[in-house]
């Protein structure tokens, strides 16, 4: 029997972990639905997530996609509120779950990347969002959730009228190969036929950039 109690502890942490990568994959699916767009976002899965994060933050073992997660879903709840003192809470909140990632695990591109998406919405481009774009870009030159991000990070960098901290057009190349619709879609908000279309630019052969279907 001496070795009974060691086991059955061993037994119930594997049960624990277990139950915390389920749940943390229901948490994900629901995160999803909701990140993809309105009609998989209904207002049962918001409240869901709303009440399952504070549980995820304060009960479950920790990771660096565990942290992720909390980040994307602190976005999500942002992007729901009317009022902006709520929207900027929120986000110093993902700002948070960001910064928790990066040092769980230093070299993942895509905590650099949910950073800098942070900073962007929050309008802080200062030497904190330098640093998380030149992470990502190092960390992920080909992954193209990073890539999305960077991509807008030159138009908001542009029309801020900052220096960007690397050149751009490598990004936006990236970009072109890994998600063109993406790529045309940021040129169409952010009406930037001027960086796209010149000859040589990220999508000077593309239809879009013909005189005749300006972005």
């Amino acid at each position: 029997m001496v070795w009974f109690l060691p086991a059955l502890g061993l037994l119930l942490s594997f049960a624990a972990v277990g139950w915390q990568a389920r749940q943390l994959r229901v948490f994900k699916q629901h995160l999803l639905r909701c990140e993809i767009g309105a009609a998989g976002c209904q207002a049962p899965q918001r409240a869901w997530l709303a009440q399952q994060a504070p549980v995820l933050a304060s009960q479950f073992r920790f990771d660096a996609e565990s942290a992720d997660l909390l980040a994307r879903a602190e976005v999500l709840f942002s992007a729901n509120e009317t009022e902006l003192p709520a929207k900027r809470a929120h986000l110093k909140q993902a700002l948070h779950w960001t910064e928790q990632a990066i040092l769980l695990r230093p070299r993942w591109p895509y905590a650099y990347a949910a950073r800098l998406g942070v900073q962007l919405q929050l309008g802080d481009l200062d030497a904190n969002s330098d640093a998380s774009w030149r992470a990502a870009w190092r960390y992920g030159p080909n992954e193209k959730r990073v890539l999305q991000t960077l991509a807008e990070a030159v138009f908001v960098y542009r029309d801020a009228g900052r220096a960007t901290p690397t050149p751009a057009e490598p990004i936006l190349q990236a970009l072109v190969r890994r998600d063109r619709p993406k790529l045309i879609e940021l040129g169409t908000r952010f009406g930037a036929r001027d960086m796209l279309c010149p000859p040589g630019a990220a999508l000077a052969d593309d239809p879009l950039c013909q005189p005749a279907n300006r972005l």
